[in-house]
């Protein structure tokens, strides 16, 4: 299985992955425990918030089935978010309701 390590390290991220097949769950360390946050699908994203923000990244994503990822570089997201500026804003309002969601615990709900 493919595995995306997203934390337990100073990695800023530098890329955001799109899942073209399979699932993923995201999951993070609170207290020692792990804690599932969300199990992604086709057609959903991760690691925008690191990207966006320079900052390390939050939580892991890890393969629960074989999957195709789409890997996005900082500098052509950029690239791409120059000439669509409705691309920033869906990823910025993806990040706004992640971010609610991980300041007041909540889980996100895995898509149906």
């Amino acid at each position: 299985m493919l595995e995306v390590q997203t934390c337990g390290s100073s990695d800023l991220g530098d890329s955001l992955y799109l899942v073209a097949r399979g699932v993923v769950r995201v999951s993070r360390k609170d207290e020692g425990a792990t804690r599932d946050l969300a199990t992604l699908l086709a057609g959903d994203f991760f690691g925008e918030s690191a990207l966006l923000h320079a900052v390390p990244r939050t939580a892991s994503c890890q393969a629960v089935t074989p999957c195709a990822l789409y890997e996005l570089r900082r500098d052509d997201l950029e690239a791409v978010m120059a000439v669509s500026p409705s691309m920033r804003a869906a990823l910025e309002d993806a990040d706004r309701r992640r971010g609610a969601e991980r300041s007041q615990g909540m889980r996100r709900p895995s898509p149906a």
